[in-house]
């Protein structure tokens, strides 16, 4: 039950503090999944607005220079993206009455940042898959990203899924 030690911890820790929204990052994945375990908790506790964000970034390859891709194909990605987050949205909503979405393309960490400046968050709530070495230097980490950008308080949490 570390997800709820860490939740009763931050609840005393922040006695000043209250988190009124929480805006939580998703790429629906094990490690999302923990952290949006967590950002429901401190939900429920601090009976705050949640707010869910998924950014998918349309697929490029090098090598198809000039190879057309089908035409709706952003839109099938995108339409994937929606269904996938509603059906996280109805999943929440029982635990957590306010609760929304967004759900965009882009290049994850700016959309992300940008929706912390437009929606005015309390807290960001993300999760990290732990690449570390070669992958971690060629994927790059949204989340030291966003922890290094963000202009307030990021709480992340780790998949205990060994990274890929």
């Amino acid at each position: 039950m570390p997800c709820r030690w860490l939740a009763w911890r931050l609840l005393r820790l922040s006695i000043m503090t209250t988190f009124k929204r929480i805006l939580v990052a998703t790429d629906f994945g094990a490690a999302s999944e923990r952290a949006l375990e967590l950002a429901v908790e401190l939900a429920a506790r601090f009976d705050s607005e949640l707010t869910l964000i998924h950014v998918w970034e349309f697929p490029t390859f090098e090598y198809l220079d000039g190879v057309p891709m089908p035409s709706d194909y952003a839109d099938r990605i995108g339409e994937a993206a929606r269904a996938r987050m509603e059906q996280l949205v109805r999943v929440i909503k029982p635990r957590c009455t306010s609760v929304k979405s967004i759900v965009k393309m882009g290049i994850v960490w700016t959309e992300v940042l940008r929706a912390v400046e437009e929606s005015k968050p309390d807290l960001l709530v993300l999760g990290t898959h732990g690449r570390r070495g070669f992958k971690r230097a060629i994927l790059g980490s949204v989340a030291e990203k966003l922890v290094r950008s963000s202009p307030v308080p990021v709480l992340t949490a780790h998949t205990t899924e060994e990274p890929k």
